[in-house]
């Protein structure tokens, strides 16, 4: 490989593709660095002395070779956390597929982010330990995705109705670009009001229930190492996580193949 200097990184391993007869290109997501791509050399052998932290969802201690032509490579690697029940159910695996897609789509290159980094690592944490469920996967993805907003700068004003104020109430819409909530009378004076929140608004809003709301403003306030501890009764979770994935996605701007690939086992 020739000289080159080395530094050592913690990262996650959000992205892995094959590449020559043996090697991969991982994508880590770094404390560091943020996103960073490297060289796995002979890591696809389960003889490598790296292959363990070389898969998908492995997080640790990475030794990169710097060299100035570009290619930067795994010299060296300490396995911390390889998340291995994320592999033994085909929800979390797919679950935990979309949450690395969606980082690493987020995550910019040079650009240290261990706040984003420690969210990540927390929510596959999470699928990981305890006891898997549809249900809970489903509180976890809309808690990590509602944080995702926030992280890009998209924290929606949940405290009351945007336009009169108004506080509370059994039913409210979140307009999704505007990021803020708007009560049902505020939306009827538009004189397109559509209970689906769709219409003739000119902005895209979705239900929502005091309860799903309520549970929104926990994740969006809590601390980052409790924002999943809150409880919201079964028949409010799926407001719940429907604002959430559209909150987030309408300000992406883009699905993702991986929560496609989630929602075919969500409908099962």
């Amino acid at each position: 490989m020739g000289s080159a200097s080395s530094e050592t990184v913690k990262g996650l391993v959000i992205r892995e593709v094959n590449f020559g007869d043996n090697d991969k290109l991982l994508t880590l997501l770094t404390e560091q660095h943020g996103k960073m791509t490297v060289r796995g050399c002979g890591v696809r052998s389960h003889k490598n002395k790296n292959f363990a932290a070389s898969q998908l969802f492995s997080y640790g201690t990475y030794v990169i070779a710097k060299r100035k032509n570009g290619g930067d490579y795994i010299k060296e690697a300490d396995l911390e956390e390889n998340f291995f029940a994320l592999r033994e159910n085909l929800v979390s695996l797919a679950f935990a597929s979309y949450i690395c897609e969606l980082a690493n789509y987020i995550s910019g290159e040079e650009n240290s982010d261990e706040p984003f980094l420690r969210l990540v690592l927390n929510t596959l944490w999470a699928e990981s330990h305890g006891e898997a469920s549809p249900e809970r996967t489903k509180k976890i993805k809309a808690s990590f995705e509602l944080r995702c907003a926030c992280a890009l700068g998209f924290s929606p004003e949940l405290s009351a109705c945007s336009v009169c104020g108004r506080r509370g109430g059994a039913e409210l819409y979140l307009d999704i670009l505007g990021g803020a909530l708007l009560c049902p009378d505020c939306v009827a004076k538009t004189g397109h009001a559509d209970r689906e929140g769709f219409g003739g608004w000119t902005r895209p809003l979705v239900r929502v229930s005091e309860a799903a709301v309520d549970a929104m403003r926990y994740v969006t306030r809590a601390d980052e190492a409790r924002f999943l501890s809150f409880s919201l009764p079964e028949p409010y979770m799926d407001e719940f996580a429907n604002a959430c994935e559209r909150y987030l996605l309408g300000h992406i701007g883009r699905g993702f193949a991986t929560l496609d690939y989630y929602k075919q086992f969500e409908r099962l």
